[in-house]
This record gives structure tokens, sequence and C-alpha cells, in this order.
């Protein structure tokens, strides 16, 4: 039988205060955890927000979005089609599998070339991208380079041999019909986005869905939310040029011109060849910004770290270590999702919610595999999720209480 845990407020204060803290100590606090009853929960807030209502397109929005989500061309009237019967994912309610996040990845690996770990640059049929600190590009899950069609020799070294990369089709045609799927442009689909969210436990492995559901949040104005969720999606892939581009209309709303100019400057390395369409758009936004219309040729741009803006504690971090340690030889997927739970749990506790939510992801992550008891994890992490974004006043709340409706067996 699975072993299950829990981290309850009353246990929290019970550990040992952060300056008297040791390993050893550390690790008997771990493996006491282990051991009690049920999945560990955060001491947040119960209220719950009041449930979002359908979002409009950033297109639709008037002047506040008129940046966002310019990454195609305004599409035809005329709707996609999938062309598949409402289907049923395993263990997960939805309409459709159309887009979910095992057909886009599908996608985000036909247009594209992985950016392999230890890459000290990135050449693309003798042009350099101007980019400095690539490092962090291997901290994300898929840095995929899209390009455009044709075939490409691509280089990660000075002195290596290229790589032939054939691109068969214009990525922009895929990404508007994407678009049109989700009716970005118009009334955006929120709830379909919602069920492949929950379909995949809110674990992504492509930036595709969290940059239209920025989009939808920024529609709605929850400026603050679409941040996170830009920042989501360059988490997953940092060569996305559209979330740069979103991002740095979020950043410009609230006064963060420097950090929106670097966002711009890397929307535009990464739109290899326009292969996003997206040329005019990052040409207007400069112009907006009152910037020259374009980006200093001789100048490298830095690749941020997307991971978490938190600053976290040496001691936080020394939590981490143990734990994830112990997660590395749990039996099962079960007992290593509930320690995974424990982190975000402690993170929460300490009222870091970003830091909370990205181990909870991460339970959810190995929740996948943990058999028949994977659907009851799921919610219950879910629930954290939530009682961790009512607490910090994050739009995000309703939704992840809808997810936990969209996990059934």
């Amino acid at each position: 039988m699975a072993r299950r845990f829990r981290t309850t407020s009353r246990e929290m204060q019970a550990h040992p205060s952060p300056q008297l803290l040791t390993v050893f100590g550390m690790i008997c606090c771990a493996l006491a955890v282990m051991l009690s009853p049920t999945l560990p929960r955060s001491r947040a807030a119960s209220e719950t927000p009041q449930t979002r209502t359908s979002a409009t397109s950033p297109a639709d929005a008037g002047p506040k979005s008129s940046q966002l989500e310019r990454s195609a061309p305004r599409p035809a009237k005329d709707a996609v089609k999938s062309g598949e019967r409402p289907k049923r994912g395993p263990g997960m309610v939805g309409i459709s599998v159309e887009y979910d996040d095992i057909r886009c990845q599908t996608i985000q690996a036909r247009y594209s070339i992985r950016i392999p770990a230890g890459a000290a640059m990135v050449d693309v049929d003798g042009f350099r991208l101007p980019l400095s600190n690539l490092a962090e590009l291997s901290a994300s899950p898929a840095p995929f380079l899209f390009l455009s069609r044709g075939s490409h020799r691509v280089r990660f070294r000075q002195n290596e041999t290229a790589i032939t990369a054939e691109i068969e089709k214009d990525f922009i045609d895929e990404y508007s019909k994407m678009r049109r799927f989700f009716a970005v442009d118009e009334k955006v689909r929120d709830r379909e986005l919602l069920q492949r969210g929950a379909r995949a436990m809110d674990v992504h492995g492509t930036p595709f869905l969290l940059n239209f559901w920025g989009a939808a949040y920024a529609a709605q104005d929850h400026w603050q939310a679409a941040e996170r969720t830009f920042h989501r999606a360059l988490a997953i892939n940092p060569c996305f040029a559209p979330a740069h581009l979103n991002l740095a209309e979020c950043l410009v709303r609230r006064g963060a011109r420097d950090r929106a100019s670097a966002e711009i400057d890397l929307a535009e390395v990464f739109n290899v060849a326009n292969v996003f369409g997206i040329t005019s758009a990052i040409s207007q936004m400069r112009l907006d910004m009152q910037q020259s219309p374009a980006r200093p040729s001789h100048e490298d741009v830095a690749v941020p770290n997307y991971q978490t803006s938190e600053t976290i504690s040496d001691q936080d971090k020394r939590v981490v270590g143990v734990l994830r340690a112990l997660a590395k030889y749990a039996v099962d997927d079960g007992d290593r999702s509930k320690i995974l739970n424990n982190i975000g749990a402690h993170f929460a506790d300490i009222d870091k919610p970003e830091a909370a939510l990205t181990y909870y992801r991460s339970a959810l992550a190995v929740a996948r595999g943990a058999g028949e008891d994977r659907l009851s994890l799921a919610r219950q992490i879910l629930s954290h999720m939530h009682d961790t974004c009512s607490k910090a006043g994050f739009d995000e709340a309703a939704d992840y209480k809808m997810m936990m409706t969209l996990v059934s067996p």
C-alpha cells in the first residue's frame, strides 16, 4: 500500500525554525510527514473567488490590449472544423482531443529544432542569433526554435558540423488554424482551453495554449494573471516569440519599460525569418514605446530565467534539496508526487505562491503515472493550487476550482 503523508499547518509550526534547522533535522521532518495519512495541504485561504466569465479576444478588447496575440494575420471568418467526434481522454473530461497537449507537442516538433543542452551558440543558415546566457534555455523542458518552411543548416557550436532541419510547411498556417479553433480573435473558447489544461493536469509541453490563455486573461483586464501565464509559456519554451511580445505588453502596462524592451528584443530574435508573422507588430510596439523600429544589430540579448520571479532563500533551497532527494528514491510515483506536493505546501505556507504552484505542477506531472490513485491525487493537488491562488489573490483560483471538477474516473 502506498504511504500517504501530510504537511498540515500544525505540523509546519512544529518544525524547527529556519535558524535551527539542520540537514539531519530536515531529513527527520521529511520522513515524519511521509508517514501521516493524507496528502499535504498548505495553510491557504479557503474563500472562493467569483467565477470568471467567458473571455473576449484581446483583438476585440479595444485599445487596452491591441498589442496582444498579433502572432499571425487575422484569420478568415470561416471557423476551423476539427472533423472529430467528441472524445473523452483517459480519466479526463473533454469535448475533443483536437489541439490537446500531445497534439500540440507533435506540432511543435514538426516546425522546429530543439536547442540542445550545452549549446554555445545558435546559428541558422550562417546567421548567429544575437543571444547570450544560453544556459537558461536548457533549464526549460522544451527549448524548440521555430523555423520557416524549407531546408536549414543549424549549428550550436562554433566548429561543429551543421545539422540539417527540414520544415515542410509554414508554421504560421498551422498556428492560424489553432487560433481560429480557440477563437482567439473573437470570444475566446476558454472552456476548451480549460478542458485541455485539465486533460494535461495543468502540465503543458508547449507554450501554445498558455499563450492563448494569457491573452484571454488580458482581454478581461486581468493583467497580472496574464503576465504570470505568459511567464509560464516562456518557462516551457523561451524561443516562442509571440509570448515574448505579449509579456512585453503586460510589462509596459505596469511601468517596467526596460524589461518590456528586452522582451521585444527577444521576440525579434526568435522570430527567425518572420516565422511567426509578427515583424510588423514588433515594429509597431517599438514605435508605441517611442523607440527605434529596429533593434541594434551589434548587441546580444540575454535569455532570462522564467522559472520563477520570487526570491528563494538558501534555507529554503536546502529544504527543497532534501525533499527532492527523498522524492528521487521514493518507491512509486504516488509517493514522489506527495513529496513534491509537500514542497509546494512549504512555499505556500511561507507566502511564496508562484514557487508553490511550480512544485504543485511538478507533483501533478508525476501523479499522472500513479496508477489508480492518479485521479484522487490530481484532485487534491488542484485543490491546494486553488487554495494557494485564493490566499494570494490570484485570478487563476477559479480556474483551478473548475479543473478539479473536470478530473473524473
